[in-house]
This record gives C-alpha cells, sequence and structure tokens, in this order.
C-alpha cells in the first residue's frame, strides 16, 4: 500500500459530515479540531452536522461551540432528526445535503483525527481513487470489541466479496458520482458505500489513519446486543448482495 504523502494544494473543497449521539462530552472537541483543520487545508468547505435525537447535551454543545466560531458559521449545517433514523438515516441526509464532490464522514465519538480526512483525501486526488476507507492499525479498542470486528469484517468477506482490512472504521472520504439511497434502519452504512462503489467498478483503497482511545460515552454492547446486530448485519448483507448483484 501506498503511504507516501503527496504534495497539497489549496484549491480543493470538501463536505464534512458528523452522524452523532449522545456525545456531548466528545462533540465539541471534535468539532473544534475538524474546524481548525478545515479551514487550515481546504479552500472552502462545509460541515454537516446530524444529530440522531440525542437525549443529552449534544446539540446545546454544538451551539455553543459554533458561537465561538461566528465566522465560520454559515459552513456548518445542523440537523435534529425528530426521531432516531439510525446511522444509515443520519448518512443519507450527509450525503444528499452536501454541496462538495468529496465528502468526509467521520463519527462524532472523538476516536479519530480529522487530520486524517486530509491523508485520505490527499490518496483520492494524488492516485486517483474514488472512495478511501480509513484502517485503524492501533486500534484504541478492547479485545472484545477488536474479535467483533474481526468475526464482522470475515462475515463482510462471505457474503459480499469485501477484502478491506477495517470495513467498520469511522472514518471514510469519498467523490459523490451519483446519488445513492441506502437501506434504511441500520446502524451500518460501510458495506452499502463500499458495494455500491464496488458494482460501478469504482476504484477503493484503504490508508492508515490515527486511532484514539474513547474517553467518554459507551460503545460496548452485551453478548445477546451482540448476537442480535450478527443476525441484522447478516440479514443486511443479504440485501446489499442482491441489490448490487454480488
Amino acid at each position: 500500500m501506498e503511504n507516501k504523502m503527496p504534495n497539497f494544494t489549496l484549491d480543493k473543497t470538501i463536505s464534512v459530515g458528523l452522524p452523532c449521539f449522545n456525545e456531548e462530552k466528545n462533540i465539541s472537541i471534535v468539532l473544534e479540531n475538524s474546524i481548525n483543520v478545515l479551514s487550515s487545508y481546504f479552500l472552502d468547505w462545509e460541515i454537516i452536522i446530524v444529530d440522531n435525537k440525542s437525549s443529552d447535551k449534544t446539540l446545546e454543545t454544538i451551539y455553543q461551540k459554533i458561537d465561538k466560531y461566528n465566522k465560520f458559521k454559515k459552513k456548518i449545517i445542523v440537523i435534529k432528526n425528530k426521531e432516531n433514523i439510525f446511522y444509515s438515516g443520519s448518512v443519507q441526509k450527509i450525503y444528499d445535503l452536501s454541496k462538495f464532490d468529496y465528502l468526509a464522514i467521520m463519527d462524532a465519538d472523538n476516536q479519530y483525527n480529522p487530520k486524517d480526512i486530509i491523508k485520505c483525501f490527499q490518496t483520492i486526488k494524488k492516485y486517483n481513487y474514488d472512495l478511501v476507507f480509513g484502517i485503524r492499525t492501533n486500534r484504541s479498542d478492547s479485545k472484545y470489541r477488536k474479535v467483533v470486528s474481526y468475526i464482522y469484517k470475515l462475515i463482510n468477506i462471505l457474503l459480499i466479496k469485501s477484502y478491506l482490512k477495517d470495513i467498520n472504521c469511522g472514518l471514510r472520504v469519498l467523490k459523490k458520482y451519483k446519488k445513492i439511497k441506502f437501506i434504511k434502519g441500520l446502524n451500518h452504512i460501510n458495506p452499502e458505500i463500499y458495494a455500491s462503489f464496488y458494482f460501478d467498478k469504482k476504484k477503493i483503497t484503504e490508508t492508515d489513519i490515527e486511532h484514539k482511545e474513547r474517553k467518554y460515552g459507551d460503545s460496548a454492547n452485551s453478548i445477546i446486543e451482540i448476537l442480535k446486530t450478527f443476525i441484522q448485519v447478516i440479514y443486511y448483507l443479504i440485501k446489499i448482495k442482491k441489490k448490487y448483484k454480488i
């Protein structure tokens, strides 16, 4: 895999989507870091935050942070879902509303470094890729979650022929080339993003990115919930397989 960082020019634009749910202790630093990175490296940009009906003070925290960055206010779009439409629904809104050709989608749990958006974007531009997934090479998660992700990866290989090392990574950058209507009602999106680009013979790759320990919030699930999720994932991947004729 090519990891050389090409030279970057300023005449670039990008949309960044931050789907979030109950991230009041994380969203402030994620938004601040994203604004600093984007305003430093891109000529024009936007951030689309979709709050999936959080029950904490996520929205209040977002607006407080935006007020501190008043000059960038018009570049930040905040959407509050009236009901929980799952991760897939939030990403659908980001995809549909984003105005630039290049779109980064990053989880808002502060486990990802917005600087890696630039790295993925440069990979697309320099090597003419259409979709770049991050690889969490030094993943800061428990062994339990790593095992779950490994099983998830194997299921993806079996059902949709994805040989990505980290298909469940929460940072990806893509070049929008058509409208995509994602399968609704799931907390998954990467397999369908991959399948859509794969079906259209687009160039897909991965690149190493930073992954930080989750300091706030709980991303762990019980064994029963994990088993239910795997059943949902299998059903979801079968639907993708049929939809994209994989």
